[in-house]
């Protein structure tokens, strides 16, 4: 089934740190509810499924994003400092 498919390809692809992935296949979950709606109830149980994974995935990317946004936040601290150092040699 399609659902299910994304999910587990959505769940692999953030496991594997693949965010561009991620996002292509956001666009795919995206995509395929809107075609979905009004959903069949055949579907109910995979769309749950597709929707826990979505919210798991989603929690994933921000923690990320957040570790992302520090490591940049302390590069940019070491860069001033440097700069700081070397305008201090200049002046010595």
């Amino acid at each position: 089934m399609q659902l299910d498919n994304l999910a587990r390809e959505l769940k692999a692809s953030a496991a594997a740190g693949r965010w561009a992935q991620v996002a292509e296949q956001d666009r795919q979950v995206a995509a395929l509810l809107a075609a979905l709606k009004p959903a069949p109830a055949e579907l109910a149980q995979a769309l749950v499924a597709l929707q826990l994974v979505h919210g798991q995935v989603l929690a994933q990317a921000l923690q990320h994003q957040a570790r992302l946004e520090q490591q940049l936040a302390k590069h940019r601290d070491n860069q001033e400092g440097m700069r700081a150092y070397h305008q201090m040699e200049e002046m010595g």
